[in-house]
């Protein structure tokens, strides 16, 4: 709590829960004074268990033995940074992954039986919670004959017209229009209808308020 003069707030020497405060390393600070004069004060833990809340990033994983095995790792580094005082976990899953739809309340309680088999003595896997998104394929939905689909292939084709026209302005022009978009959010939405041919007016509008200082 402050280190001139020295105040050590006095809590407990062992977790008891999973709230935040109750997570990180328990213990006293050992004062040392030596001919009078006081050593630099040391923090010992005395705790034997923790309480971990841990999240585990599995994006790209494909298959359920991979994630499996990803767990199993975090669970042997758990092990080595805590020293080998028993661990309690809780594990949240996250990430764009491959399994993600695979992982039904079933499965699930299936991961968390086996993590628990395979996990070091000290540790204990108390929950593990999927919060995982599906891998998206872009280009299997731009190819999608629905709304999704077509709705895409407008979004890039307007995108790619937009930066043709930004492409094709004088670098003045450029310039200015840079300095617009950066003050006004509202201009973004327009500048998008400028590639539609039926808003031409609009366009030459937008370039005549640039140069004429009105953005």
């Amino acid at each position: 709590m402050s280190a001139d003069p020295l105040v050590v707030y006095p809590g407990n020497l062992q977790g008891n829960s999973m709230k935040p405060s109750e997570r990180h390393p328990k213990g006293a600070v050992l004062v040392q004074c030596v001919d009078g004069l006081l050593k630099e004060p040391e923090f010992v833990a005395l705790d034997v268990m923790r309480f971990c809340d841990e999240e585990l990033e599995v994006s790209g994983t494909v298959k359920f033995a991979d994630l499996l095995a990803a767990i199993e790792d975090r669970g042997s580094h758990l092990d080595e940074d805590n020293d080998g005082r028993f661990v309690v976990v809780r594990l949240a899953l996250t990430g764009a992954s491959d399994v993600s739809d695979e992982l039904t309340t079933a499965r699930m309680d299936e991961l968390l039986q086996e993590a628990r088999e395979a996990a070091p003595p000290n540790v204990w896997w108390d929950r593990i919670r999927d919060t995982t998104t599906a891998t998206i394929d872009l280009a299997k939905l731009r190819e999608a004959n629905d709304f999704q689909g077509t709705a895409l292939r407008e979004v890039e084709k307007t995108s790619h017209e937009v930066e043709q026209l930004v492409e094709d302005l004088p670098n003045t022009v450029k310039e200015q229009l840079d300095f617009a978009l950066r003050h006004d959010a509202d201009l973004e939405s327009e500048l998008a209808n400028i590639a539609d041919t039926n808003h031409a007016d609009r366009a030459e509008q937008i370039l005549a308020e640039l140069f004429n200082g009105g953005l």
